[in-house]
């Protein structure tokens, strides 16, 4: 043999032996830290001073606007504003039910488009939402102009009438 192979069979016979009771220690120090893992546990549950601080729980949020709530309100700002534009009464309606009536605005988009699809109210081509209907009574609204004739329609649920009670005086029966 060489030397270098006689140097390298030496390291080997002298690291072979410190290598089995590195894995040893290793083994016996796993041991000593499963035993000693329930210990520290039951220790900082009996003390209170470095208890964790409870985790802070969801703030109370306020409630979600239903439909019926978005409806009354929309039927509101028409009724006292004759007819505005999708966007003006969707931010007013925004404002009403979050800031004067403390609902939350989560979903409204949803119940706002419903209620422009209910029948209730009308929508031209232009974005102008009116009623169809005074707010609440179930009787019929008119939009009055006075300068054009009064026109009888039987079929209220009629597109042709719907735009109609845009721009005319229109009277359900």
């Amino acid at each position: 043999m060489n030397a270098i192979a006689t140097a390298r069979e030496a390291i080997l016979s002298q690291l072979e032996p410190i290598e089995r009771q590195a894995d040893g220690l290793r083994h016996r120090l796993a041991e000593l830290e499963a035993e000693k893992a329930p210990l520290e546990a039951a220790l900082a549950a009996l003390d209170e001073s470095k208890k964790p601080k409870a985790k802070a729980g969801r703030k109370a949020t306020k409630p979600c606007a239903k439909k019926p709530d978005v409806e009354a309100v929309c039927q509101s700002l028409l009724s006292d504003n004759g007819s505005l534009s999708r966007d003006d009464l969707e931010a007013l309606a925004k404002g009403k039910l979050s800031g004067e009536l403390g609902f939350s605005l989560s979903g409204f988009g949803l119940r706002f488009k419903q209620c422009l699809e209910s029948g209730d109210f009308v929508v031209s081509e232009a974005g102008i939402v009116t009623l169809t209907r005074t707010a609440g009574s179930g009787e019929p609204d008119s939009v009055v102009d006075k300068s054009l004739p009064e026109i009888c329609v039987t079929d209220q649920s009629t597109s042709a009438c719907r735009q109609a009670l845009i721009h005319n005086r229109i009277r359900f029966t």
